[in-house]
This record gives C-alpha cells, structure tokens and sequence, in this order.
C-alpha cells in the first residue's frame, strides 16, 4: 500500500492503543518510549498511576487496558473497533484545529446537527479539538435516550479522543513523574498541543465515566467509573497550575485553556456542593471538595470566555439553575441571571433550538405558561432530525397543561411520550394513569367517559410494574416509586389527588405561586378534596389531602402570616397518622421538611433544624428518598447561611497556583486529614 497520500503528504503511521506482548495472562507494556513512536503510552500526568489499574483487568488473554484509567475491552468485537485508528493525515497545528471544531459547534448549536457530526468526523483523527467535537455530539446524541446502541457509539467515539489526547500529550519517564510529586514541572517546557491535550484528556474521562456507570452493570465497572471520576478531577487540578504558571504563545490559546479549566472545576466544585452532607464528607476524604458559589463563578468565567466552551459553561448553568434547583433544592432559582445567560446566547444563536428550550423553561418557571407553550411548539416544529429532542418538549408541554389544570391536553403529551420514548415507559406510563384519573374528576367528563376511564386508568397502573427497566444495573427510583403507586391503587383504589402529588414531587408548587390566576383554581381543587374528606377511608388518602393543603398554605402570601400557622396544624395532622399511613410513607418525611420550611420561613431556627435531621434519620427505604436528602442539606446549608455558620469549604481547595510553586501540587496535601474525617462523620 503506498504511504503517501493525494497531494503528496505522508501518511502518519497507525495508531495503536498499546503495543503489548501476552505472556501468559500478563500485559508487557511497551518497549519504545520514544516521542515519535505512534504507539500510545501509558502516561501518568494528570493523574495518579494505582496498581488499581491492573487488578480491575481481570479478562485474561482477551482483555486489553488502553490507557492509565484502566477501560477494559472485553471482547474481539471491541478489539477490532478500538486497537487500531488508522491515522490517514498529517496532524493539525492547534489554532486550526480550534477553528474547524468552531465550524462544527457554529453548525450543532443552529440545529443542524447531522451536518455538524458529518463535518467534524473527518477530521477527528487530526487534532484534539475535532476528536472532542465529534465526541460531545455524539455523547449528546446518546443522552437523550441512552439506549445501548447509541451509548456504545458514544463510548467508541469518546475512546478514539482518548486515543487521539495520548498522541499529543506531555510523555514522561516514570523517575520524572515521581520527581513531579515532589518538584512541580516546568510548564513552559509544555507545547501548546501538549497542554490542550491534557485538558481534553480530563474531559474525556470525565465524559467517559458517566457512560462507564451506565453502560455496565457489575461492581468492578462501577469502581472502574469512579475512579476515572479521580482521575479526571487529579487532571483538571494539574491543567488549573498550567493555566496559571506559564506564558501562552497566544491570549487566543490561553482563553481556550482557560474556558476549559474553569468549566471543569466549576462542574465538579458546583455538583460536589449540592451532595448530602454524609456523602461530601466521603467524597472530601478521597480528595473531592465542593463550593456552590466558587463553582458558579468558575462557569461564569468559562462562559464569558468567547472559547469553543462557552455555550457548554452556558448550558450547565442553565440546567442548574432552571432544573437541578428547583428538583433537588428548596432555594430560589436566579431567574434573572439566567435569562441574561439564554439572551446572550439567542442572540448568537437566534433559532438555537437548545437555548430556545432553556427560554421556554424560564418562562414555565415564571408562570408564563402560554408564553412557554408557544416556544416549546416552535422547538418541536423547527426540526426532525433528531426526535429524542421533541421527547424532551413533549415531557415540558405535559407539564405547562398540567399546571395550567388542561388535563386533556396534558394526556396527549404523556401518551407521545409513553408510545415514543424509550427513557423510562414506567413513569410515563404512571403518568397516563394520573392525567387520566384527573380527567374522570373533572366536571365536564360525562358517566361513560368516566367509566371507561377509570377502567383504562386500572388497565395502566397494573401495567406499571412490567416496564421497569435498570440503568447502571440499579432501579431507577422514579420507577420505584411509580410502582409503589401502582401497589397502592391495586390495594385501596385511586388516589384523591394524583396530579397534584406528582406536581408536589416536581416542585410544581414553586411555579404556580408566581401566578394568582394558577393558585387559585389549584387552591378550589384542594378545598373541594378536603371536603370530601371523610368519604376516605384510608389514612394514606387523608395524609395525602392534609399535606398538599399545608403546602398550598405555604406558598400563599399573607402579610399577617396566619397561612404559615395554618399550614403548620395541617403538616402536624399529617404526622399524627404516622402509625397509620401503610403505602405512602414518603409523606411523612416530605412534612416534616415542609414544617421545618415553616419554621425557617418564621425564623425558628433550631426547630427546622431539628425536623430535618429528624426526617434524614428516622425515616428510611420510602420512595425519592435521594431526592429528599437534596432538600435536607440545601435547608440545612440555607439555616448555616442564616445563623452565619462558618463554611465548610473553600475554593483554596483548588489552589491558586499564580506562581507555578503550588504547595497544593502534592496530592497527598489537597486532601483531608483522615481523623479529622472520621470524627466528622462519627458526630
């Protein structure tokens, strides 16, 4: 075969993942650790090399570890697509390889996004920049449905750029990787390619882990996944020193370094911070540290970076505060930084269909529930190409007519999703039962309507338990507590009010409070439950009703607060049935938050203080009990916040690195002491 190609330039040799020799069961590293030998090296920087590695790999002859985190391919069918990528041209110099990503990301965010995975394909074995692009495209792609097939596609594209990072990272001798932990490197002796390599290694891994978790179901795999997650956060550390220790050949390719890095930490600091405080302290143990506001200063300086990363500092930050806040957190979204944020972005990317959705879901957060239809419609109708978008629509949709009480309209949406979307059937299928109960309740429906409704409602909720599916080889608990539900109405019938139960659970509440014209009928729908209470007869339904009235209480303004004392006697009648509610016992720790919520609101701290760590203690194994836990630590942070507690952590963490003399350089001393730890967690 020549070796040269059209125009006449060489053709660079393969690549090979890892020259190995088998002696017996035992991998033989390779022998040449020359800068120009092709073959990929196992290299340490950025991370720590852990005899961890070898022992996760335990498929003898057929298994392979490709690089230091130790990915196992298992099979010859994995050997065949990720041994060899045949390198057919010359590599790119840097600024080249940054601007034909640009091209492809410029094409993704105006919704032409097989065009832009067709464009950047070609090109993601000449640089780093291309073989990440094509990699977040096809990773997003695969996290709309996370079907197998299209996380398998996702995971060979993210292993290639892991390939493609090794060609081009900083190669060291194992004495000199030693030496680092002692003598921080020279980083200007880096080349520009060197150091972006490192940085696009760390997203890799990071990217590569989450998938890790999914794709497998074993007990190595996930051990495999988290320490990736190590390796990751021990690379985006190293990549903070470079970006603050050495002169850059242009400010162009230092705003590139710098948007990346800031990204990084800022997501790991951020989503680490919202983790239960049980949890922090493990993860602080082993290296990890988190700070709300440190992170959302890092994202912030990502995103006003004007780097390839900036949409994606922009995304995070609206997923956060247009999603993650109001799910997992009892705090106030920052609604008017976020449509800075999706204004500039619209005003890049005017039909960008990704920040019209995140413009559709401020105006849902807002009350502007028409207003987010409208857009919401426009994103559905504006392409075709990739249907597992308009699924994330249509859940939204759903959720507009929901809270706007359009219960007919909202079962078009959920029955799109049930009949379409492969994410979770179960809880779309729950979610039919429940709009369809709402709608036999409503006062339009007619005798025959209802009866055939409460059979197809019975129908639904019996077929509940059969489609539940494991992710990361674990039940999701959306789907747990759909089937609890389902357990329930196959013992004591339907529910009073399940569209309102599932309003509660998505912090529904939050949204219609913004709007008299939405609480009210919400408000009559509630009193009209509570009317006809003692037609109930179990304490579970009675439960039900006392505490979505003490949350509609909660949220209604009063200037004399007699609603909080109002609301206050209904969470405790809800409790006074603690012995007595046998399905849905989530109620019970859920009202002991909404009353510590009451005491917060009244200023008696150590009241609400008590309350959650009775409702984090006492209770146990109830439905989205994690999702509780998120609640429970935002409050506790909030009551700190109050009290002026002093913070658990700082973004010293991360260490400044201003002068390239980091004492932080030392891994063993960005970590805690570990009796300290243990006294942490023994109180």
């Amino acid at each position: 075969m020549d070796a040269t190609m059209p125009g006449g330039s060489m053709k660079a040799p393969p690549v090979v993942l890892l020259n190995h020799t088998m002696n017996g069961d035992t991998l033989m590293p390779p022998n040449n650790n020359s800068k120009d030998d092709p073959s990929i090296l196992i290299d340490p920087v950025g991370c720590d090399p852990s005899p961890l590695d070898a022992s996760f790999d335990s498929g003898g002859a057929n298994s392979l570890v490709d690089d230091v985190d130790g990915v196992t391919v298992s099979d010859d069918s994995d050997l065949d697509d990720f041994d060899v990528i045949d390198m057919d041209y010359s590599p790119m110099e840097i600024e080249e390889s940054i601007a034909e990503t640009k091209i492809a990301m410029d094409l993704f965010y105006n919704n032409q996004f097989e065009e832009a995975k067709a464009y950047i394909k070609p090109l993601r074995n000449r640089g780093v920049y291309p073989a990440f692009g094509h990699g977040m495209i096809v990773y997003m792609q695969a996290g709309l449905t996370f079907t197998a097939d299209e996380v398998k596609v996702a995971m060979k594209s993210l292993r290639e750029c892991s390939v493609v990072c090794q060609r081009f990272r900083k190669n060291h001798s194992v004495a000199a990787s030693i030496s680092h932990i002692v003598v921080p490197p020279n980083y200007d002796k880096y080349s520009e390619e060197e150091c972006h390599a490192e940085l696009i290694y760390a997203e890799c891994l990071l990217l590569r882990a989450v998938l890790t978790f999914i794709q497998d179901e074993n007990f190595v795999n996930f051990v495999r996944g988290g320490w990736k997650v190590r390796c990751c956060f021990q690379c985006y550390k190293e990549c903070l020193r470079i970006l603050n220790s050495r002169k850059w050949k242009t400010e162009e390719l230092r705003a590139q370094f710098d948007g990346g890095v800031k990204l990084g930490i800022g997501m790991f600091s951020l989503f680490i911070s919202m983790l239960p405080a049980r949890i922090l302290r493990l993860l602080e143990f082993v290296g990890f540290h988190g700070d709300k506001q440190y992170g959302l200063s890092c994202l912030e300086q990502s995103r006003v970076t004007g780097s390839l990363r900036s949409e994606m500092a922009s995304c995070v930050i609206l997923a956060y505060h247009t999603f993650l806040v109001i799910l997992l957190t009892n705090d106030e979204c920052d609604l008017k930084y976020s449509m800075k944020v999706v204004e500039s972005c619209l005003e890049k990317y005017p039909n960008g269909l990704i920040f019209m959705f995140y413009n559709a879901r401020i105006a849902e957060i807002q009350g502007n529930l028409d207003e987010a239809v409208s857009i919401f419609e426009d994103c559905v109708n504006m392409q075709h190409a990739w249907r597992q978008f308009h699924h994330a629509c249509f859940w939204e949709l759903m959720w507009c007519h929901m809270l706007s009480l359009r219960w007919d309209k909202a079962l078009i949406y959920v029955r799109l999703l049930k009949r379409e979307s492969v994410w979770s059937k179960c809880t779309y299928t729950l979610f039919n039962a429940a709009v369809l109960e709402m709608c036999t309740k409503t006062k339009e429906a007619t005798t025959l309507q209802r009866d055939v409704n409460e059979l197809s409602v019975a129908k639904l909720y019996a077929e509940v338990p059969t489609l539940k599916m494991r992710l990361a080889g674990k039940s999701l608990p959306l789907e747990k507590y759909a089937i609890s539900k389902s357990k329930k109405f196959a013992k004591i019938g339907p529910s009073p009010l399940p569209g309102l139960e599932l309003m509660y659970i998505w912090n529904g509440f939050s949204v219609l409070s913004q709007k008299p014209e939405l609480f009210e009928p919400i408000t009559r729908l509630v009193d009209e439950a509570l009317a006809e209470i003692a037609d109930y007869t179990y304490p579970d339904n009675k439960a039900l009703i006392y505490m979505i009235k003490g949350v509609c209480l909660r949220y209604t303004p009063n200037s004399d607060g007699q609603h909080l004392l109002e609301a206050e006697r209904y969470f405790n009648m809800v409790m006074e049935l603690d012995k007595f509610i046998q399905f849905d016992r989530f109620l019970l720790p859920n009202t002991l938050v909404e009353l510590a919520l009451v005491y917060l609101e009244t200023g008696r701290y150590p009241e609400a203080r008590r309350l959650l760590n009775r409702a984090k203690s006492k209770y146990e194994k109830f439905s989205l009990e994690s999702r509780l836990h998120f609640r429970v630590h935002s409050s506790l942070a909030e009551i700190d916040r109050r009290t002026q507690q002093p913070p658990t952590d700082s973004p010293s963490h991360f260490g400044n690195g201003n002068n390239g003399s980091d004492k932080s350089h030392s891994r063993r001393g960005s970590e805690v002491n570990p009796l300290t730890w243990v006294r942490q967690l023994l109180k």
